[in-house]
Protein backbone atom coordinates (compact mmCIF):
# COMPACT_ATOMS: atom_id res chain seq x y z
CA UNK A 1 0.00 0.00 0.00
CA UNK A 2 1.64 3.51 -1.14
CA UNK A 3 1.41 6.63 1.11
CA UNK A 4 -1.22 8.02 -1.02
CA UNK A 5 -3.96 5.40 0.34
CA UNK A 6 -2.75 6.40 3.56
CA UNK A 7 -5.81 9.04 5.21
CA UNK A 8 -4.27 9.52 8.61
CA UNK A 9 -1.25 9.04 10.91
CA UNK A 10 -1.78 8.80 15.17
CA UNK A 11 1.27 9.04 16.92
CA UNK A 12 1.13 9.36 20.77
CA UNK A 13 3.29 11.48 22.37
CA UNK A 14 4.42 10.77 25.85
CA UNK A 15 7.59 8.20 25.28
CA UNK A 16 6.53 7.68 21.55
CA UNK A 17 7.31 11.51 20.04
CA UNK A 18 8.12 13.23 23.33
CA UNK A 19 10.58 11.95 25.95
CA UNK A 20 7.98 12.34 28.71
CA UNK A 21 8.97 10.12 31.53
CA UNK A 22 13.04 11.41 31.24
CA UNK A 23 11.55 14.82 31.45
CA UNK A 24 9.56 14.37 34.69
CA UNK A 25 12.83 12.74 35.88
CA UNK A 26 14.40 16.04 35.27
CA UNK A 27 11.66 17.80 37.38
CA UNK A 28 11.78 15.58 40.07
CA UNK A 29 15.95 16.27 40.22
CA UNK A 30 15.12 19.91 40.18
CA UNK A 31 12.75 19.42 43.36
CA UNK A 32 15.18 16.68 45.29
CA UNK A 33 17.95 19.72 44.78
CA UNK A 34 15.41 22.40 45.83
CA UNK A 35 14.14 20.36 49.13
CA UNK A 36 17.64 19.64 50.12
CA UNK A 37 19.10 23.28 49.54
CA UNK A 38 16.27 25.27 50.11
CA UNK A 39 14.47 23.45 53.00
CA UNK A 40 17.44 21.26 54.15
CA UNK A 41 16.12 17.82 53.87
CA UNK A 42 17.76 14.89 53.01
CA UNK A 43 17.24 11.71 52.42
CA UNK A 44 13.31 12.92 52.55
CA UNK A 45 13.56 15.14 49.39
CA UNK A 46 14.05 11.54 47.67
CA UNK A 47 11.29 9.90 49.56
CA UNK A 48 8.98 12.63 48.84
CA UNK A 49 9.82 12.08 45.33
CA UNK A 50 9.24 8.74 45.00
CA UNK A 51 5.90 8.47 46.86
CA UNK A 52 4.28 11.57 44.26
CA UNK A 53 5.86 9.18 41.39
CA UNK A 54 3.69 6.19 42.87
CA UNK A 55 0.49 9.12 43.07
CA UNK A 56 0.93 10.11 39.24
CA UNK A 57 1.51 6.29 37.84
CA UNK A 58 -2.32 5.73 40.06
CA UNK A 59 -3.45 9.02 39.33
CA UNK A 60 -6.83 8.86 37.47
CA UNK A 61 -7.87 12.69 36.33
CA UNK A 62 -11.08 13.78 35.92
CA UNK A 63 -11.64 17.47 34.59
CA UNK A 64 -14.94 17.76 35.61
CA UNK A 65 -14.75 17.22 39.53
CA UNK A 66 -10.73 18.86 40.07
CA UNK A 67 -8.81 20.64 38.10
CA UNK A 68 -5.16 18.71 37.05
CA UNK A 69 -3.27 21.59 39.14
CA UNK A 70 -4.98 21.30 42.36
CA UNK A 71 -4.85 17.41 41.91
CA UNK A 72 -1.43 17.45 41.18
CA UNK A 73 -0.27 19.96 44.21
CA UNK A 74 -2.74 17.59 46.86
CA UNK A 75 0.00 14.69 45.73
CA UNK A 76 3.35 16.83 46.25
CA UNK A 77 1.03 17.85 50.01
CA UNK A 78 0.37 14.67 50.87
CA UNK A 79 3.96 12.88 49.76
CA UNK A 80 5.18 15.63 52.22
CA UNK A 81 3.13 15.44 54.74
CA UNK A 82 3.47 11.21 55.14
CA UNK A 83 6.90 11.71 54.74
CA UNK A 84 7.65 14.87 57.19
CA UNK A 85 4.82 14.27 59.32
CA UNK A 86 2.78 17.66 60.81
CA UNK A 87 0.67 19.83 59.33
CA UNK A 88 -0.10 19.92 55.78
CA UNK A 89 2.02 22.28 53.59
CA UNK A 90 0.21 23.79 50.62
CA UNK A 91 2.76 26.40 50.01
CA UNK A 92 5.93 24.14 49.47
CA UNK A 93 3.70 21.82 47.53
CA UNK A 94 2.44 24.33 45.14
CA UNK A 95 6.32 25.47 44.81
CA UNK A 96 7.49 21.48 44.47
CA UNK A 97 4.91 21.02 42.19
CA UNK A 98 5.35 24.04 39.62
CA UNK A 99 8.65 23.86 39.33
CA UNK A 100 8.55 19.88 38.90
CA UNK A 101 6.06 21.07 36.10
CA UNK A 102 8.10 23.95 34.40
CA UNK A 103 10.89 21.82 34.08
CA UNK A 104 9.34 18.98 32.87
CA UNK A 105 7.48 21.22 30.27
CA UNK A 106 11.28 23.01 29.61
CA UNK A 107 12.48 19.44 28.82
CA UNK A 108 9.14 18.36 26.35
CA UNK A 109 10.26 19.03 23.09
CA UNK A 110 10.67 16.94 20.02
CA UNK A 111 13.88 15.36 19.06
CA UNK A 112 15.72 16.65 15.81
CA UNK A 113 14.93 13.32 14.69
CA UNK A 114 11.42 12.96 15.31
CA UNK A 115 10.86 16.15 13.84
CA UNK A 116 12.65 15.38 10.55
CA UNK A 117 10.46 12.25 10.48
CA UNK A 118 7.09 14.59 11.16
CA UNK A 119 8.19 16.82 8.38
CA UNK A 120 8.60 14.47 5.59
CA UNK A 121 5.48 12.75 6.52
CA UNK A 122 3.51 16.43 6.13
CA UNK A 123 5.53 16.58 2.80
CA UNK A 124 4.70 12.86 1.46
CA UNK A 125 1.16 13.19 2.50
CA UNK A 126 0.56 16.96 1.69
CA UNK A 127 -1.98 16.53 5.26
CA UNK A 128 -2.26 18.74 7.90
CA UNK A 129 -0.66 17.13 11.35
CA UNK A 130 -2.70 18.17 14.18
CA UNK A 131 -2.30 17.73 18.09
CA UNK A 132 -4.41 16.02 19.92
CA UNK A 133 -4.37 14.57 23.50
CA UNK A 134 -6.75 13.74 25.62
CA UNK A 135 -7.00 17.33 27.80
CA UNK A 136 -9.38 19.91 26.41
CA UNK A 137 -7.20 22.41 24.05
CA UNK A 138 -6.34 25.24 25.97
CA UNK A 139 -4.25 28.36 25.05
CA UNK A 140 -1.35 26.39 26.87
CA UNK A 141 -1.84 23.60 24.64
CA UNK A 142 -1.35 25.75 22.14
CA UNK A 143 1.44 27.49 23.37
CA UNK A 144 3.48 24.26 23.89
CA UNK A 145 2.33 22.93 20.38
CA UNK A 146 3.54 26.30 18.93
CA UNK A 147 6.90 24.95 20.90
CA UNK A 148 7.32 22.11 19.74
CA UNK A 149 6.65 22.97 15.77
CA UNK A 150 3.33 20.53 15.22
Amino acid sequence: MGLSRVRAVFFDLDNTLIDTAGASRRGMLEVIKLLQSKYHYKEEAEIICDKVQVKLSKECFHPYNICITDLRTSHWEEAIQETKGGAANRKLAEECYFLWKSTRLQHMTLAEDVKAMLTELRARLRHYQNLVTEIPFSKKKKKKKEQIGA
